[in-house]
């Protein structure tokens, strides 16, 4: 006997539209966004909500395209479809989730949050890595 009772699964993708509305596909239609180069170069290039480099510190607010808070699992909840992400030198050489978020202008306002609290820190040293470009 399954201790886990199984469903249809479907997994639904997501995309943000020319004003930053989030729109849902089938992983079929999400697949098909992406056949075309020029609507795969725009996807990619919305992905990136807003990066910047403050006092050494690499802050990335990213739109994730899948939802988060994997909400096949409860009903009724927005899904988690932004995140904001610190890359700094620590001992580990990790980055660090600084949040997530169900829309657009929260996704800005966390990560707005996130440099502010950078701002007013002391110098960090250079980034982990250097900021991603999709223009290639």
């Amino acid at each position: 006997m399954d201790l886990i009772k199984k469903t249809d699964f479907v997994l639904t993708m997501y995309s943000l539209d020319e004003d930053n509305n989030v729109l849902s596909h089938t992983a079929q239609e999400f697949r098909d966004l992406f056949i075309d180069p020029e609507s795969r170069h725009e996807f990619q290039r919305r992905r990136i909500i807003k990066q910047e480099i403050v006092n050494g510190v690499f802050i990335s607010t990213l739109f994730l395209m899948i939802d988060y808070r994997f909400s096949i699992y409860t009903e009724n909840v927005k899904p988690i479809l932004f995140e904001t992400m610190i890359f700094e030198k620590d001992e580990d050489g990790d980055s660090n989730l600084w949040g997530r978020y169900c829309s657009y202008d929260d996704s800005l306002t966390g990560h707005q949050a996130a440099v502010l609290q950078y701002q007013d820190a002391l110098p960090h040293t250079p980034p982990l890595i250097d900021p991603p470009t999709y223009d290639q």
